[in-house]
């Protein structure tokens, strides 16, 4: 690996923003090998197949990309090879971008990903990993963002977007950006924000504060694996098509937090939203310190006066451009109070999931009362993964009631309560694998299909 010291000369000499902390053109080999170490791997993890070269016919430098080509050939005892890289550059909050057409290929596993520079918490996955994108060569219009973190083996965790289909398709330029900020990964797709996790909150029981493990210094790895255990094939029959099989990557950039993001009053995610909406009513409508008109919009008024009717990362959101309007024009001490609801931090120029419409989660006219209560009772005594403890002690009359007979319970009262525990949880979590619940729920979410520009076209 090169010293910090080169490194930076390098950075120097090649950015082409002022703000820009790391990246990669691809323009020549050298400086590709200065900013990229390729990994050397004979025994990969996840049962894939592959055995990773450096050698220039898996990993290249070609008119201004970096290619990986993923070969059917006897290599070391393997039956394929490909590449595997990762940056010399490591980083904390901010937000990277990579531009890429990634393999279409049956059983190729392309993925962007992010892994810990120190192993402050312990061995994988209790310092994290962070997938940005990763997908199938045989499912060419399906992509996947996940976090993993816990303690290897028995108390792996992971959250993640599910196969999201993108009506796109991978094989074409797209621009796959991680937004990363001390409270919330924001995952876009040539711009367009599909899926969020929150960081602020105690993930799960092996750690002690908000954001942990991803609240240290992370690094890029590019690859494409072959076979494994995500994914079906190859097979001996397998035929890839070149260059529709290789990954091309146009750049990587990382830019820091301060050039995504302003750091302003907002709303706490984990404020109850009555008590938010009481203070967005103060705000718009029984104050005379601040104009904050064109914060009070109709879809924050409605979501207020029905609770129901949006989820809480969508009230949050809102409500955080009131109180970051108010917070500016009177910025004194308590200026950002909002009687314990709101805190300064760091807010995405580019809005989040939030802003452009969030999810709900539905529970299917008929579903099975037996169904619905055991997912209830899971989430209300079985899981640590959100806290939905409010949710559960309004119910607390419908979980006696499942615990007794849930066919005897009253069918409404059962799913009202219910679908206010699965929604919080789906809020804390939002992912659609969050709104399952062993198939009791559905995702209503507007956010599919994705908006595909062929990578800004650039």
């Amino acid at each position: 690996m090169n010293s910090f010291a080169a490194l930076l000369l390098g950075l120097c000499v090649t950015a082409v923003s002022a703000g820009i902390l790391f990246q990669e053109e691809f323009d020549n080999y050298d400086s590709f090998i200065s900013n990229f170490e390729i990994e050397v791997v004979s025994n990969p993890h996840n049962n894939e197949e592959q055995y990773y070269t450096s050698r220039t016919d898996n990993v290249d430098v070609q008119d201004g990309h970096l290619v990986i080509t993923p070969l059917k050939e006897n290599y070391g005892g393997k039956q394929y090879t490909s590449g595997r890289m990762h940056s010399n550059f490591a980083w904390k909050y901010g937000r990277v971008e990579v531009r890429a057409k990634l393999p279409n290929g049956y059983g190729l596993w392309p993925a962007i990903w992010m892994m810990p520079r120190d192993s402050v918490y312990g061995g994988w996955p209790e310092s994290g990993e962070i997938d940005i994108i990763e997908a199938r060569g045989q499912n060419i219009q399906d992509i996947a963002s996940t976090i993993h973190y816990g303690i290897c083996c028995d108390n792996h965790y992971w959250e993640s977007s599910g196969d999201l289909d993108t009506q796109c398709s991978i094989d074409q330029y797209h621009v796959y950006t991680l937004d990363w900020t001390p409270t919330q990964l924001v995952y876009r797709m040539d711009g367009k924000a599909y899926f969020q996790q929150s960081l602020d909150r105690v993930i799960s029981w092996m750690y002690n504060e908000k954001g942990q493990p991803f609240d240290q210094y992370f690094y890029l790895i590019l690859n494409t694996a072959i076979g494994g255990d995500y994914l079906s094939g190859p097979d001996p029959n397998t035929v890839w098509n070149y260059p529709a099989a290789e990954m091309w990557v146009d750049y990587v950039r990382v830019y820091p937090l301060e050039d995504i993001s302003s750091y302003q009053c907002a709303a706490k995610s984990d404020a109850d939203p009555e008590e938010i909406c009481g203070n967005v009513n103060w705000a718009c409508y029984n104050q005379n310190y601040a104009d904050v008109s064109a914060q009070c919009t109709s879809d924050l008024m409605n979501c207020c006066n029905s609770l129901s009717t949006c989820s809480t990362a969508s009230l949050v959101s809102m409500a955080s451009q009131v109180y970051g309007a108010y917070d500016a024009q009177v910025n004194d001490a308590t200026s950002c109070d909002f009687s314990g609801t709101a805190e300064r931090s760091y807010v995405l120029n580019d809005g989040d999931v939030g802003d452009v419409g969030s999810g709900q989660c539905l529970i299917y006219d008929n579903a099975n009362a037996k169904d619905i209560c055991g997912s209830m009772q899971w989430a209300c005594y079985d899981q640590s993964y959100a806290d939905v403890s409010s949710e559960c002690t309004s119910g607390s009359d419908v979980l006696s009631c499942c615990g007794s007979d849930p066919y005897k319970c009253d069918y409404k009262r059962l799913t009202d309560a219910a679908g206010a525990v699965f929604q919080s949880y789906y809020d804390q979590l939002p992912s659609p694998s969050s709104c399952d619940f062993g198939g009791v729920c559905y995702l209503d979410n507007p956010l599919i299909p994705l908006e595909c520009y062929d990578g800004y076209d650039n």
